[in-house]
């Protein structure tokens, strides 16, 4: 049930298809797929390791989940710095983050508020990252990392939503997302797990570097005159409906980090009551 249900999810190392899908599919599909899908397997994999509770094999689970988890973080850890195409490369972020929700799931306790507080947080986040790339490809007609220098200069909008994307994926506060992890890091020194507490530290530095490194270098930069010209013509085709999702997206992800309203609360209460 993990391996079959954890490869709709996007964990290692059952993940192959994902990478491939997302840097083939249209934007607003990669995000769809991002958003609902990848959450819908990983709710499915929540109400089987609940009855594998219930049967005794508590422990056997655990340590699954926690193996597909961090291996799934390592695999981003190593592809993060050999993509050249950054849809491919929100692909492999999406790995980490389903790798992150396994790991919260199997510690238990606080966790599992955090899981459904990283599962809301990373499904608008990562939809708008992906929504943004799609204003890259429609901008520059290339998905390759080292043909784009310059996204805020060619479109300061787009730019800056590829940015606050970022920052959103990458738990900067006040991002929902930086609640949730550091919610899971305090599960595991609660439960004096300081080795997997290292490890997991260590291996979302790694990944975000790797993605910081990409945002940095696409988002800033000079523009070639070949490029200008050809940045001018498509500058036209981008409307205003090809911002305003990512900021309404954006918005929430980090009111969120500052204030969670009582009514989404108590949802999430009874969803944890459920796990």
């Amino acid at each position: 049930m993990l391996f079959g249900f954890g490869a709709k999810m996007g964990l290692a190392p059952v993940h192959f298809w994902l990478p491939d899908a997302h840097s083939e599919a249209p934007s607003p599909i990669s995000a769809l797929l991002s958003a609902a899908l990848l959450n819908s397997a990983f709710l499915v994999i929540v109400r089987v390791y609940k009855i594998v509770n219930l049967a005794g094999s508590a422990h056997f689970a655990k340590f699954l989940l926690l193996l597909m988890g961090f291996i799934s973080l390592f695999i981003t850890a190593v592809f993060v710095y050999h993509i050249k195409n950054y849809k491919r490369m929100l692909a492999y972020s999406s790995i980490e983050n389903m790798g992150i929700l396994a790991i919260g799931l199997a510690l238990g306790g606080a966790a599992y508020y955090a899981v459904i507080l990283h599962l809301i947080g990373h499904s608008f986040a990562k939809a708008s990252f992906f929504l943004t790339s799609g204003n890259v490809l429609e901008l520059f007609e290339t998905k390759r990392i080292k043909s784009i220098n310059g996204v805020i200069k060619a479109d300061g909008k787009t730019g800056w939503l590829w940015v606050a994307s970022f920052l959103a994926i990458c738990a900067f506060p006040t991002s929902v997302l930086f609640i949730s992890e550091f919610l899971i890091v305090k599960t595991m020194v609660a439960q004096k797990h300081y080795i997997l507490c290292a490890l997991f530290l260590l291996l979302l530095t790694i990944i975000l570097y790797g993605i910081g490194y990409v945002v940095i270098k696409t988002a800033f930069g000079k523009i070639s005159e070949d490029k200008s010209k050809l940045i001018a013509v498509n500058k036209d085709k981008l409307s205003v409906y090809m911002y305003i999702p990512q900021i309404i997206m954006l918005l929430v992800v980090f009111l969120l980090g500052l204030y969670i309203p009582p009514f989404l609360a108590n949802i999430i209460s009874l969803a944890v009551g459920n796990f």
